[in-house]
């Protein structure tokens, strides 16, 4: 057998004696020269002036700057308190007369970064196809570690709204998987707990859940995906992203059936196959696929408050994994221009995530009444108090054991007094069509 590449007319030549079959090869889209149409050594050499050209025409598609209050082209040049800086203006309109730049009220407002370092972190974020981790991007694009954080969830943020308002259509496949929940074994087998149990459960595992159109010869399916505690927990989600003439595919999950009622649904049985009669799952499973080598593999540990914002920057990855270099950059710079600015990433340590209400918070008063009276109960309490109050497990490692060596009494276990503030980008995650559909 012999196998034969004719490159100059990208034919595959393969055969044996008196068999000889030509074929047209076709070429992976990442290794065509169309594909690398931006590469990083050219914004690498741009000056601060071409840059800021360039953050002009993205932000404004004309270049002409307008007020973003009052959406006014009327304006003067300059800031009268930073005389010579000719990238501030200042609205000639009354009652406005605000001063505003080519990033104010924008995801990059109140940026620190020049324009040049921040094209460099935006074109380093968007090579990866796992993503990118924070450590290599400040690396990288020669910024803080915290500077690139919170710069990289300002992108997420834009490909968190990009997908917010879609519908679905034509095939449309959805499924969910767990993220978080991590713990770490003790050493001592008597002293391990078993995670199976109900009571032994540490609630931070959250399960993510995303709904994918079947790619066509015309276009690549789009996605979107919503983090729940539950997958049951995404059907009105499910509802308001997926159009009700679409055909829905799903794995067995009893909790899918009640989609029924308002989709056209089948479901495979995954204990006996995956795939049935053209019923699958498998472009879910391609997603989670990437968000499973994301975090093995970059990011290590996804889970928590800002899992959404990984899972969408999956889905970000998913949906333009046929796009140029030039198309994805794009993407990320209108996205930080065009969004207003970000509630979720401004301010130091995001300090600025408060309770918004001046009512009195009932329940955050009744846990501190409870840490406090846990805490005068615990003067003088005796080890039979404890484990009647608080379990076995209040006890420290050496004392759970009955016979065992006796140690300094120690105060007992108090819960911890939850974090009450939102959560970030929890104004994005509430269903918009049909928030009270429960099955």
């Amino acid at each position: 057998m012999i196998l034969l590449v004719d490159r100059p007319r990208g034919t595959i030549v393969y055969g044996g004696v008196g068999n000889v079959k030509r074929w047209s090869l076709g070429q992976h889209f990442l290794l065509s020269a169309r594909y690398r149409d931006l590469p990083i050594a050219k914004i690498a050499r741009l000056s601060e002036a071409e840059a800021y050209d360039i953050f002009l025409h993205a932000r404004w598609m004309d270049g002409v700057p307008k007020c973003p209050e009052c959406d006014s082209g009327a304006w003067t040049l300059g800031d009268h308190s930073c005389p010579g800086d000719k990238r501030q203006f200042r609205c000639k309109s009354n009652p406005c007369r605000k001063k505003f730049s080519v990033t104010s009220g924008t995801l990059l407002h109140s940026r620190k970064k020049d324009f040049v370092t921040i094209l460099v972190a935006i074109r380093l974020f968007i090579s990866g196809a796992k993503g990118i981790s924070s450590i290599q991007l400040g690396a990288d694009g020669d910024m803080a570690i915290k500077t690139a954080w919170v710069l990289a969830h300002k992108m997420r943020e834009a490909q968190i709204k990009n997908q917010l308002g879609r519908q679905l259509s034509g095939i449309v496949e959805i499924d969910g998987s767990t993220y978080g929940g991590y713990y770490h074994q003790v050493n001592e087998k008597s002293e391990r707990i078993d995670r199976r149990k109900l009571g032994n459960i540490t609630g931070k595992e959250m399960s993510v859940v995303v709904a994918r159109e079947r790619s066509t010869k015309d276009r690549v399916g789009l996605s979107v995906c919503t983090v729940v505690p539950h997958e049951a927990d995404s059907r009105p989600f499910i509802v308001d992203s997926v159009d009700r003439f679409a055909k829905v595919y799903a794995d067995d999950g009893s909790h899918w059936d009640a989609l029924a009622a308002a989709f056209d649904i089948d479901q495979v049985n995954h204990s006996q196959r995956y795939y049935d009669k053209g019923i699958c799952t498998n472009q879910a499973e391609s997603y989670f696929s990437r968000v499973d080598r994301m975090e093995m593999g970059t990011h290590h540990h996804i889970a928590g408050d800002y899992l959404w914002g990984y899972a969408c920057d999956a889905v970000w990855r998913e949906d333009k994994r046929r796009d140029t270099q030039r198309e994805r950059f794009q993407s990320i710079l209108i996205g930080l221009l065009g969004n207003p600015v970000s509630r979720t990433m401004k301010g130091y340590w995001q300090r600025h995530l408060e309770v918004a209400s001046e009512e009195p918070n009932l329940e955050a008063e009744l846990l501190v009444e409870d840490e406090n009276l846990a805490d005068d109960e615990a003067e003088g309490m005796s080890q039979k108090d404890i484990i009647a109050l608080f379990g076995r497990d209040a006890l420290p490692a050496q004392r759970r054991q009955p016979g065992g060596r006796q140690w300094k009494a120690r105060k007992p276990f108090v819960p911890k007094k939850p974090d009450i503030r939102p959560k970030p980008w929890s104004e994005f995650q509430q269903p918009r069509g049909l928030p009270s559909f429960i099955p």
